[in-house]
């Protein structure tokens, strides 16, 4: 019995090292997608694609959750808060399809409302939230290098969430709970 717990502890080691780790959202950047303390899975070292949910690791200890809307080499821009995109190599701006997007009742993308145009580099994202009124993304804080991709949320794990999000409550509750009774607090 012994041997079986240490395998399947090593096996979840390995897993969460390695493939996938779980995640809980902070904020409210996401919504209507993704809710404040949702749980999701994201595949560690996949690179990310158009329309992609990424972790990406921003500074210090901070982490945002956010949506790809481009790619190194692509030029993205708002006109009167719509997105258009510009794919490498293309020679025209294309409307976005954003079923996604969440606008909180207003009419534009952009908090301030002024319009922007960005040359994505390469090797770097561009990503925005999907509650665009209530998100700090690249608007704000500028294009991030590929290698600052933690994870991608696959679609499978966002469709399936409720399957497996009452397991990371759960042992989340039961460590805090453990945690405070042995700092005494």
């Amino acid at each position: 019995m012994l041997i079986l717990l240490i395998i399947l502890i090593a096996v979840n080691v390995l897993i969460k090292s390695y493939w996938i780790s779980p995640v809980q959202v902070d904020g409210h950047s996401m919504e209507q997608t993704i809710s404040d303390g949702d749980w999701l899975l994201m595949e560690k070292n996949k690179t990310p694609d158009y329309g992609d949910i990424v972790i990406i690791h921003m500074d210090g200890q901070t982490n945002y959750i956010k949506r790809v809307i481009a790619l190194g080499g692509d030029v993205v821009k708002t006109e009167n808060g719509v997105v258009y995109l510009k794919k490498n190599g293309e020679h025209d701006f294309t409307l976005l399809n954003e079923p996604y997007a969440y606008y909180d009742g207003a009419t534009g993308t952009y908090k301030n409302g002024e319009d922007f145009i960005v040359e994505v580099g390469y090797g770097e994202v561009f990503f925005l939230g999907d509650n665009r009124n209530k998100s700090t993304d690249s608007r704000v804080k500028g294009t991030r290098s590929v290698s600052d991709v933690l994870g991608v949320v696959p679609e499978w794990a966002l469709k399936y969430r409720k399957m497996y999000e009452w397991y990371y409550n759960f042992i989340y509750h039961v460590n805090a709970a453990i945690f405070k009774n042995n700092c005494g607090a």
